[in-house]
């Protein structure tokens, strides 16, 4: 399973739960102020300023072992939190958006243990990843309130 999956997963997922428990601190708030639209803004401006700095990297450059270790001689350990948090929180609530939170959670991690990440990706989501990839692409390169509107929604 690519690292950015398997951190942007675990992200969202600690969300949901904080969500669904009412442990997080902006429990109750509505609007811009509720956990998730929170989350999910503080990490598309993470994924917008360290896109400014690092443009040419993607989450398809931690597919791999060898591709995270790239990165890591490219630009250390700052660009490797990036890619496999703030950008893979934004590609998971993307994938959920697309499916919903009961499809990433339950039906992705059941097909993974029997079927292997990739086809569970496609089973799942309906696309293969790059695919994906591309659809990501071109979220990015939406506004930001389009981006917001999109996964609040």
């Amino acid at each position: 399973m690519p690292r950015w999956f398997e951190e942007g997963t675990a992200s969202y997922f600690q969300m949901i739960i904080d969500e669904n428990e009412g442990w997080s601190r902006d429990i109750g708030m509505t609007g811009d102020q509720a956990p998730r639209i929170r989350m999910l803004v503080e990490n598309l401006n993470w994924v917008r300023n360290d896109r400014k700095t690092w443009p040419s990297l993607k989450i398809i450059d931690l597919e791999t072992e060898a591709g995270a270790q790239r990165v890591s001689q490219y630009c250390g350990q700052l660009c490797i939190g990036f890619l496999q948090y703030g950008m893979g929180y934004v590609a998971t609530a993307l994938l959920a958006n697309l499916t919903s939170d009961e499809a990433l959670i339950f039906d992705f991690y059941d097909l993974n243990k029997a079927d292997g990440f990739y086809p569970a990706f496609e089973e799942t989501f309906g696309m293969k990843i790059d695919d994906f990839y591309q659809e990501l692409d071109k979220f990015l390169a939406l506004p930001r309130t389009e981006q917001v509107e999109r996964l609040a929604g």
